[in-house]
């Protein structure tokens, strides 16, 4: 049964179309063949697309910002002030090893060296000048796997890996630890990675499982959002730190999976995800959450339902990108300002 349902994880994806040391070099390594665009930029190259369109213009509306360099979902996103981290995925080609910095402020896609292996349902942790691409799948299956990025050196490094292989979790830098919480196949188990320590240990276990969910921080606690198991959650788990075990006092106003969250002052901003456990019906809502309220303020919905896609904030500007609908795997970016 736990192998079938980790199939149907992994169609879901696809339907629509120790110590530190260096990796092998893959600053050449540009050919994974996971575009047949001949003009994709390889690593150290750079694309500009111009906007001379007013900020006025994305006012508490979605518009069409960019397009991606290729389509893609169930990538890894990470960002810092206006740069912008994606890498991995699954595009229509197959799966991704392919590493990119946007610059919102710019409109600039630069292509970064390929990660070391390609995979999607990974995710992506930025401390410091690191980046921690955590798990992910492929077509081998899942993996335990921590790669990290040197931002100043511009190279791989093999981290320890994981105490078990993941897919579909979350991550969230935690104190001075990297918490992995959820995924598949190991539904339940949490574990964080001590950066003083450079090891891995295990967390309080949640009450069931859950994958394609959201963590964030709110006052310092950590909460995880929505996901599922085999059917799809609303409850909120937060954790008590002093007991080390987990709480479940909050829910979402409707039940999802494969959304996105995003901070937003002392609010949490929610975006699309699936209805349901088929994964063909999409959410296009977006809106405010005050968590201990369980209040939500609506704000202008997405163009079209949307799932398994990234997003970023900068400043009052919302950044969406990638996923997939009804029409397959996608390449735009919208951008909304809100007031």
């Amino acid at each position: 049964m736990r192998h079938m349902y980790i199939l149907f994880v992994m169609i879901a994806l696809i339907s629509c179309s120790g110590p530190i040391r260096k990796v092998g070099d893959s600053t050449h390594n540009n050919s994974d063949k996971i575009t047949s665009d001949k003009s994709l930029p390889g690593p150290d190259e750079s694309s500009k697309t111009k906007d001379p369109s007013p900020s006025a213009k994305y006012q508490n509306q979605w518009q069409t910002y960019a397009k991606m360099p290729f389509p893609n979902n169930a990538f890894a996103i990470e960002g810092d002030q206006e740069m912008v981290f994606l890498a991995g995925g699954y595009t229509p080609a197959g799966y991704s090893k392919a590493f990119f910095s946007y610059n919102v402020a710019t409109n600039t896609w630069k292509r970064l060296p390929d990660l070391p292996n390609p995979r999607a349902g990974l995710t992506l942790t930025l401390v410091g000048k690191y980046l921690y691409a955590l798990g992910g799948v492929n077509q081998k299956g899942a993996t335990k796997q921590l790669d990290i990025f040197d931002l100043d050196k511009n190279e791989w490094l093999e981290g320890p890996p994981m105490i078990q292989e993941r897919f579909q979790h979350s991550t969230i830098l935690y104190g001075q630890d990297i918490w992995v919480c959820g995924g598949l196949p190991s539904k339940k188990e949490v574990e964080y990675f001590s950066l003083e320590c450079r090891s891995w240990q295990k967390g309080p276990e949640l009450k069931y499982g859950r994958d394609s969910h959201r963590s964030v921080l709110l006052s310092g606690k950590l909460h995880l959002l929505g996901g599922k198991n085999i059917t799809i959650q609303n409850e909120i788990a937060s954790l008590n730190a002093s007991k080390n075990l987990w709480e479940y006092n909050f829910q979402l106003p409707a039940s999802r999976f494969g959304f996105f969250s995003l901070n937003y002052n002392e609010l949490i901003l929610i975006l699309g995800g699936f209805r349901d456990t088929t994964a063909t019906s999409y959410f296009g809502d977006v809106f405010l959450f005050h968590l201990s309220q369980g209040t939500m303020q609506p704000l202008k919905g997405l163009p079209s339902g949307l799932a398994n896609f990234g997003a970023y904030r900068y400043k009052n500007q919302i950044y969406v990108f990638g996923g997939r609908n009804h029409q397959g795997i996608q390449d735009t970016v919208w951008r909304m300002d809100i007031d």
